[in-house]
């Protein structure tokens, strides 16, 4: 299996072809609706599942070595090949959609364990990437300055006064912030 060379561009291909096939079985799934002749429910986690595990987590995997391989600093020419990761993924993907179509809960399960390993075998990778790209400083908080900046229609209303009120409760943005 290592004499086969699977780049990052690999998995982002394979990612949109899952996401194309699992967008006809969506369509097929709302003509089915449309037309009043339902589809089995199966088909609808067979739809959620290929999308999701099949289609975003290998766009997400692939983005991640596309990234790690065209980095400077990794001046390895054989680590960006992983062809044991690519045959697992998609093995594992069609063993859950397997056993979501057959009902099979045990398969389903053992599916989703080889997918935790599979990803979990990404994460040390994902982690030194994520700690050598590291624009923010230790300790800093994204939600102070994203939501005291969004613009009023995106939070909701406007109290009389013009202060822009969180959707959830009746205190203003300001307020929040300061008990935060």
């Amino acid at each position: 299996m290592d004499r086969f060379t699977v780049r990052p561009l690999t998995f982002l291909i394979t990612g949109f072809g899952w996401l194309l096939l699992s967008s006809l079985v969506g369509l097929a799934i709302l003509i089915g609706l449309v037309h009043g002749t339902p589809l089995p429910s199966w088909l609808r986690l067979v739809h959620v599942h290929a999308i999701l595990i099949g289609g975003i987590l290998q766009l997400m995997i692939g983005g991640l070595l596309a990234s790690v391989s065209s980095d400077s600093q990794s001046g390895h020419a054989g680590s960006n090949s992983r062809p044991w990761l690519f045959a697992t993924l998609n093995a594992a993907t069609v063993l859950l959609l397997i056993g979501f179509g057959l009902g099979n809960m045990k398969v389903v399960g053992g599916a989703g364990i080889i997918l935790i390993g599979a990803v979990a075998s990404v994460a040390p990778a994902a982690w030194q990437y994520a700690r050598q790209h590291q624009t923010q400083p230790t300790g800093s908080s994204l939600a102070i300055p994203f939501f005291t900046h969004l613009p009023t229609r995106w939070i909701g209303y406007q109290r009389r006064d013009g202060l822009p009120v969180h959707p959830t409760n009746t205190m203003p943005m300001r307020d929040f912030f300061i008990y935060t």
